[in-house]
């Protein structure tokens, strides 16, 4: 009893230094709770989302298979577990787990988005389009983040720069610039992305907000490192601005099938 009631402890303050970005401090909390309580699915879960952060994917698919295996039925543990197949761009892994997830729960609205991304990353276009157009707004900021690096990207993959600087700048018209700000979307046109973070993450001191979050989003897709890329995302969609996320999304599909008819 007191070693559940510990390890429960534990993997509280684990959670925690998860949110601060602190994944091996995590890991030895809750490989420490794990120790302590073998049986609860929770535990297992969590380390395999904080292990993914680091890039171990077949460690993390290990850690959430596990926790499946202890709570068969929980349809959360499936959407993780196919995040992380997405994560690892294996993308008919991800979709059996977003599948699977919803026959457990049909109502999962989020679990529908996550399987239409899963298919737009496998070269699908109409349909998922389609059903993301209707249902994103129900979908939490882990999915929507994913949905926009990937929008991105494919836009970003199929137009020539200058087409490409006009598309970044839509619906940021009306928000505030420091001069950090300006030069680092200045520098992201001129493709020199080093120069654009340092000045983008220099404005952050001083003036947080969805552009600066959003263009560096825009910097790590150019670098192709998709993971921080989500990340910045993420911090946008948390900005109270004049930026509307849906009306984002509309614009990123409308020209996502622009450039799909193109070819």
């Amino acid at each position: 009893m007191l070693g559940a009631l510990k390890a429960e402890i534990l993997f509280s303050k684990a959670q925690k230094l998860v949110l601060q970005e602190k994944y091996n401090d995590a890991l030895e909390l809750f490989d420490k709770a794990i120790a302590l309580n073998e049986k609860d699915s929770a535990v297992f879960i969590h380390k395999a989302l904080a292990v993914s952060q680091l890039g171990r994917y077949n460690e993390a698919i290990k850690l959430a298979e596990k926790a499946i295996s202890l709570k068969p039925q929980n349809a959360v543990y499936y959407a993780f577990l196919g995040m992380i197949h997405y994560d690892s761009e294996n993308y008919e892994e991800a979709i059996k787990c977003f599948k699977k997830s919803n026959e457990i729960d049909s109502e999962n609205a989020q679990t529908t988005c996550l399987e239409n991304v899963a298919r737009i990353a496998m070269g699908e276009v109409e349909e998922p389009v389609l059903v993301l157009r209707e249902k994103i707004h129900l979908a939490n900021s882990e999915c929507k983040s994913r949905l926009l690096v990937l929008l991105e990207r494919k836009i970003s993959e199929s137009l020539d720069d200058e087409k490409y600087n006009v598309i970044t700048k839509k619906h940021f018209e009306n928000e505030e610039l420091t001069m950090n700000i300006l030069f680092g979307i200045i520098y992201f046109e001129m493709k020199e992305y080093d120069k654009a973070e340092s000045n983008l993450l220099a404005s952050i001191e001083t003036s947080p907000g969805v552009i600066n979050y959003y263009y560096l989003g825009l910097c790590r897709i150019k670098k192709g490192d998709y993971k921080k890329a989500q990340y910045w995302f993420n911090k946008a969609m948390g900005c109270k601005s004049i930026f509307n996320t849906k009306e984002r999304f509309d614009y990123l599909f409308d020209e996502f099938e622009k450039c799909t008819r193109g070819h």
